[in-house]
């Protein structure tokens, strides 16, 4: 059995928080 790590950076820029989940979609969008 194999098992890969993928590491990617985080989409948002740094400092960015979500309070809802309906806001990280909304911002997603723009």
């Amino acid at each position: 059995m194999k098992l890969f790590t993928v590491y990617t950076p985080p989409a948002e820029e740094e400092g960015i928080n979500h309070k809802t989940k309906a806001e990280a979609e909304a911002a997603e969008e723009v």
